[in-house]
């Protein structure tokens, strides 16, 4: 991950090629991320609202260091902590009323959605709810307050951290692939997008720029695609459109382990992907 983010080699990455790429490769470059939890924030603020609002450089600075992480109750730390003491998610907004504020899980779902709203009564009824339950947990009516307008300021833009996640696991497994077999991804890259010729010339460009060079069109299963200088292989293993349809009984092997492997290339068996790659290398 240090390797592929740092250096921002990332427009062919599942959730980076559906944003603004030169944007979010100097977001990645800047904030250098080095686990799946700062994939996740990045993914998660790289939105309107957290950019306009200077909510992502401050939240750069705290995890480069540049700024200090502080918390303005010690009951914070525990939530706040993988995000380097900044709200970056609805879930830390309702954990955070659940600890401080005494309320359910469900309550606190209430509260979020309630500030995503904003309306008048219902968001001073839940105030004064929220400050009553955090004096009870011995934080101060004044802290309580501050940081019930906090909350309510990234409600409107945090992201949902399950989402997240998700899109943080899939964007470090295609970079992966991108890393450690950059022509076989390219390949599956192409494919996948044969029918949208925009795509393609970016994805071409791409390859130029990782220096693989692109060979003629050819047919293969009666549908264009894109071959690239890899081994025999390394199309029939990555063709979008063969997987999808069931293979004949008279289907070679390399066809057969060629599905296999497309199925199992984004999925977080590895392991399996491993061998059946191993076992089409010898065919």
């Amino acid at each position: 991950m240090r390797r592929l983010f740092r250096r921002s080699a990332t427009a062919t990455s599942l959730e980076f090629s559906a944003r603004n790429v030169i944007g979010m490769r100097q977001v990645a470059r800047d904030m250098k991320p080095t686990n799946l939890e700062d994939l996740s924030a990045l993914i998660a603020l790289y939105r309107p609202g957290p950019l306009d609002s200077g909510m992502i450089d401050k939240f750069i600075d705290c995890k480069n260091g540049k700024t200090k992480i502080t918390y303005v109750t010690p009951l914070l730390e525990l939530i706040l902590k993988d995000t380097y003491g900044q709200i970056v998610y609805q879930e830390q907004i309702m954990q955070i009323a659940q600890r401080l504020g005494g309320y359910s899980l469900g309550q606190a779902d209430l509260l979020r959605r309630a500030m995503g709203k904003k309306k008048p009564e219902e968001m001073e009824k839940q105030r004064e709810i929220f400050v009553a339950g955090s004096i009870k947990n011995g934080v101060s009516a004044e802290i309580a307050n501050n940081l019930f307008d906090v909350m309510v300021q990234f409600a409107e833009y945090c992201f949902n951290k399950s989402h997240s996640q998700a899109y943080a696991m899939l964007t470090y497994q295609t970079a992966y692939l991108k890393t450690h077999y950059p022509t076989e991804y390219m390949t599956a890259l192409l494919s996948s997008v044969s029918g949208d010729q925009e795509k393609v010339q970016g994805y071409i460009a791409e390859c130029q720029m990782m220096n693989i060079p692109i060979l003629h069109q050819t047919s293969v299963c009666q549908e264009a695609t894109l071959r690239l200088t890899a081994k025999p292989f390394a199309l029939v293993c990555l063709l979008s459109k063969m997987w999808a349809k069931p293979l004949s009984t008279k289907s070679s092997a390399r066809e057969k382990v060629a599905v296999h492997i497309h199925r199992f290339k984004i999925s977080s068996n590895v392991s399996t992907s491993k061998r059946l790659t191993r076992e089409l290398l010898k065919l």
